[in-house]
């Protein structure tokens, strides 16, 4: 079977008209009816419109635009960033106070967390020795003397522009030097708050650490504990 073939876009469509049709009923000599058009014929060789496009110009102002957003955006990000840096620190900081705390009490012996003043850098003491077996010592107390031969882990500097302020030790400020705490197995810790200090915008913070219980509390400012002397007992 043939297919039937596709109109031309140029073929009209025709509809035969009403009255010749009446008229050439049971006529034999009448004229065939005339049929009408029903759309007009589409010029030949007449090609279909083109989309519009976007002009060079338009294009530039698009680019233009969309660099200026990415402008404010950014020196808005660079100016929010700084204030986020000192929670950013306390926040990683408190992290490796907990975490030091249950590694004790999970291994049963003690850890000591170390604070360089100098430098801005804390970091844990293990009871591992430094060696490449890394067994574990048989000390339940780690000794000053053999500090060197114990692995140390969680090495962190502080953010750029955040810094140690001081460190209160057992009613004792300290601002320089390399200071120690100890977490001990049965869950408590040396009695101590660090002061961190940020100073593009003069602000400072505190985190302490409870001694009974190694749960850590924080302070929006300085919150030293008053150092007691001995007329505080007269």
């Amino acid at each position: 079977m043939r297919a039937a073939p596709i109109p031309s876009p140029t073929a009209k469509v025709l509809r035969p008209d009403a009255s010749a049709l009446r008229q050439g009923i049971g006529n034999k000599n009448a004229e065939p009816p005339q049929f009408e058009p029903l759309m007009r014929p589409c010029a030949l060789g007449a090609a279909p419109q083109a989309r519009r496009g976007f002009s060079l110009v338009e294009l530039m102002v698009v680019v233009a635009v969309l660099g200026l957003i990415v402008g404010i955006v950014t020196i808005s990000y660079k100016n929010v960033l700084p204030r986020t840096q000192l929670n950013s620190a306390v926040r990683v900081l408190s992290d490796h106070l907990h975490g030091t705390r249950s590694e004790a009490i999970a291994r049963n012996r003690e850890f000591l967390f170390q604070y360089d003043l100098d430098n801005n850098t804390y970091w844990v003491l293990t009871p591992y020795w430094n060696d490449s077996e890394g067994g574990l010592s048989p000390y339940l107390v780690i000794y000053e003397e053999y500090e060197a031969d114990l692995r140390r882990i969680h090495e962190t500097k502080l953010p750029e522009g955040v810094s140690f302020h001081g460190i209160q030790l057992n009613d004792e400020l300290y601002e320089t030097g390399i200071q120690s705490v100890r977490f001990r197995p049965l869950g408590y810790s040396t009695d101590h708050r660090i002061i961190l200090y940020q100073e593009r915008y003069d602000r400072y913070f505190t985190v302490e650490v409870l001694s009974l219980t190694g749960l850590i509390r924080f302070h929006e400012g300085q919150n030293p504990r008053p150092i007691l002397t001995e007329s505080d007992f007269r």
